[in-house]
């Protein structure tokens, strides 16, 4: 045991050489700068209000011949119809694209589907050219799975098309799955063209309870470029694919960050996005269900998708080799055969009937 008297000698002895103890002492100095420099900026980010974008372009100024806008649910959404010339045409096919993304990801499958059917595809609220509706809402939040859905039904009375045949990719999934349980007698039959069912899009960050402060952080670091811009999510999600894009498709995604609160959006977006709620009801779905998953999907893993298919009692799944994500895109060809093919047993089954 050192006592008292020792004590004091130890440290009497050690202050002696003032040389080693100068730069211990400047190191502390400095780290303190620096925690106090961090806490400074996070301070001064959390306080600032929502950033806003330099653009401010109403998403109407892009549209093309054939694009309507309705008000649907409070919100005005953006759709384009394609009708067919088939004199004998099956169920109309609705197209439901993912979190983030717009109705031209189906470029590749329209032509086909045309062949038989009228096609409807839509942006969804906060997407493509539909409004990106920020708080304070007018009515409720436009962003739930529920308000989607909502959406979905009042687009498929709009066009006075039922029933469709929804063909979903991504988190689109989730909600055709979610309209279909709502309104099995609207819908033929279904695509889900690698479903995000499980889980939401970007589960750590939606999963996450922050305060609106850090949420505000959250938005500047969207609006800077450091969060989810159109393209660089294509990159992340299909890096070969992007590198088959065109330059003009590429355009057309880029275009998104001109729009009016293009970036608010997203972060509202994030806050609320949910994944399939009723899991166990996932057996009342009886409609035809196709499943397409891609072997190199790094967002929905293709045995999500074999999961999902061995719970859905009339279903079938194909996971399609050296395609990612967006597979409808990268593996067009193998993508619309097995399309094309589950509708026709559709129709068949409906004249059956």
């Amino acid at each position: 045991m050192i006592d008292r008297t020792e004590k004091e000698c130890c440290i009497s002895s050690g202050s002696d050489s003032g040389e080693e103890t100068q730069p211990i002492a400047r190191g502390r100095i400095a780290g303190h700068v620096a925690v106090n420099a961090v806490l400074f900026v996070a301070i001064v980010v959390l306080l600032l209000p929502y950033p806003r974008s330099g653009y401010r372009v109403d998403p109407r100024l892009f549209a093309t011949e054939n694009s309507e806008f309705a008000d649907l649910d409070g919100v005005s959404i953006h759709y384009r119809r394609w009708e067919s010339d088939a004199p004998d045409r099956e169920p109309a096919a609705v197209l439901i694209h993912t979190f983030g993304d717009q109705l031209i990801t189906f470029r590749p499958l329209i032509p086909h589907l045309l062949e038989n059917r009228d096609v409807i595809a839509y942006d969804q609220a906060g997407s493509g050219l539909s409004e990106r509706a920020t708080a304070p809402y007018r009515d409720r939040n436009p962003y739930t799975l529920e308000a989607r859905v909502q959406r979905l039904r009042e687009l498929v009375l709009t066009v006075d098309e039922e029933p469709v045949a929804l063909i979903a990719h991504g988190y689109g999934a989730a909600i055709a799955m979610q309209f279909a349980l709502a309104y099995p007698d609207s819908v033929a039959g279904l695509v889900l063209i690698s479903p995000l069912v499980f889980e939401a899009p970007f589960p750590l960050i939606s999963s996450a309870r922050l305060p609106s402060p850090a949420w505000r952080a959250v938005a500047h670091a969207v609006s800077f470029g450091v969060g989810p811009h159109p393209v660089e999510q294509r990159r992340a999600a299909s890096p070969e694919e992007h590198d088959r894009l065109n330059a003009t498709v590429e355009q057309l995604y880029a275009r998104l960050t001109r729009i009016r609160d293009w970036e608010r959006s997203i972060v509202e977006q994030l806050r609320i996005v949910e994944p399939f709620g009723p899991l166990d009801q996932l057996p009342s779905i009886t409609h035809p269900t196709l499943v397409l998953a891609g072997h190199h999907d790094t967002v929905a893993a293709p045995e999500l998708s074999l999961r999902l298919a061995d719970q859905l009692p009339n279903s079938q799944v194909h996971v399609l080799p050296d395609c990612g994500h967006y597979l409808h895109e990268e593996c067009e060809a193998h993508a619309v055969d097995h399309i094309l093919d589950h509708l026709e047993r559709i129709a068949t089954r409906r004249m059956s009937n």
